[in-house]
């Protein structure tokens, strides 16, 4: 019978058959019927059942290495599961040791949220009241992902070790989880008038954001500065904003641009799109990158099907 390991290992073939360079992976999420799309995160060192665990992984590393592929992590840096062990705990009571790894606040003066933010995919408040300690928790994505307080030295010392956990399994690098999110401000201010009622997550935190991301810099450089790549999944749709997050090349090595995926899949469009963006990172040493679809939005097949549909006619 083979292995599992066999098995991880049988597709990498046909991967680098098709010159593919890179692939990324995934860690242990909830044991449920993934509403978050396996971004509630219920321990950050380990990998989902569904696809082996700890062993396969390395197998499927070396297997990758191999034939010259390398391998980049998921790392979801501004939320955990429900579910995790932090989180179980922080909703015991206000005293509980992990309490302060999240984001709580007392109801507003008539028992609402503490602020306007309102969460992604929904107009819905980014706050969830916990009826046990009589607090809201902060959550910029579903209620099933609290969002952790970066303002916490204990989260910013787990989750730079979390990093260093994958780099020792030979990972090549990393994708950052809305990672332009982890900075926020401890007074959490309402959104100005002209963003109310805009996901939150959208935001720019202000230097918070660029503090945590230099941090996370040094410890993906480590003492082999090239080695291992920290690439952002910045959902922003202001350029400036966006190439900020690259900060003087001690922040992220790319930011994703998530103009390009709201692009009308037209010629001038695209032409005028790709000279913008060449010139912005021109201009702070950086490179482009151009998202053309992901987990969270139509993949690109759906624009240009009539593309496809009339070239297969023909």
């Amino acid at each position: 019978m083979e292995s599992e390991t066999s098995r991880a290992s049988r597709p990498t073939s046909r991967i680098s058959s098709i010159s593919v360079s890179m692939r990324y992976g995934c860690h242990r999420c909830t044991p449920r019927q993934w509403p978050t799309s396996g971004y509630d995160v219920s321990d950050h060192c380990d990998i989902d059942p569904v696809f082996g665990d700890l062993g396969v992984f390395d197998h499927l590393v070396a297997a990758l290495h191999d034939k010259g592929i390398r391998i980049i992590m998921d790392y979801v840096p501004n939320h955990t599961s429900d579910r995790h062990p932090w989180f179980i705990d922080a909703r015991t009571s206000r005293d509980a040791p992990t309490r302060d790894r999240y984001v709580w606040r007392d109801p507003a003066p008539d028992g609402g949220p503490p602020n306007n933010w309102v969460r992604a995919f929904s107009p819905e408040p980014a706050w969830t009241f916990d009826d046990l300690s009589g607090q809201y928790y902060l959550h910029l994505f579903l209620p099933e992902q609290p969002d952790l307080d970066w303002n916490s030295i204990d989260v910013r010392d787990d989750m730079a070790e979390v990093l260093r956990f994958w780099m020792r399994r030979d990972v090549d690098g990393f994708r950052a989880d809305v990672v332009h999110c982890i900075g926020k401000s401890p007074d959490l201010p309402d959104a100005p008038e002209e963003l109310a009622g805009l996901p939150a997550c959208i935001f720019d935190h202000g230097e918070g954001t660029r503090e945590c991301l230099r941090g996370l810099r040094k410890v993906v450089d480590g003492d082999r500065p090239g080695e291992h790549l920290l690439l952002g999944e910045t959902y922003v749709f202001d350029r400036d904003q966006q190439l900020s997050y690259l900060g003087t090349g001690d922040e992220l090595h790319l930011a994703f641009n998530f103009l390009a995926v709201h692009t009308p899949w037209e010629a001038e469009a695209w032409q005028k799109e790709l000279e913008q963006s060449y010139a912005a990172h021109e201009r702070v040493g950086a490179w482009p990158t151009w998202v053309l679809s992901n987990h969270d939005l139509p993949r690109h097949v759906t624009p240009t099907a009539p593309w496809h549909v009339h070239a297969l006619l023909q």
